[in-house]
């Protein structure tokens, strides 16, 4: 079976396609999408680690980890798609 290495989908970019359709009307969450500190997080314990830093208060917690979940679902389906996908590409060659 084909190993296909799926792309990386960055948080940066993410956040940039979620703020596209998904604005909220939240300043929190608009000033977040231009921050590059937080567009460069790379994990929970980094993402804890800037709110933090910034004396987020609970609601802007709530905020952060409800974005950074839905992040972390997007991957997972991304990954899940293009393995999918690989597994339809080699079951056609063979068939």
């Amino acid at each position: 079976m084909a190993n296909i290495d799926p792309p990386n989908l960055p948080f940066r970019i993410y956040l940039r396609r979620r703020a596209k359709r998904h604005m909220p009307e939240s300043m929190f969450f608009k000033a977040l999408v231009h921050d590059d500190d937080f567009t460069a997080l790379g994990s929970r314990e980094e993402l804890n680690a800037y709110l933090a830093l910034h004396k987020v208060g609970p609601d802007g917690r709530l905020l952060a980890h409800t974005v950074w979940n839905s992040y972390l679902v997007a991957k997972n389906v991304r990954v899940a798609r293009l393995n999918a996908a690989s597994v339809r590409a080699v079951a056609n060659s063979k068939a």
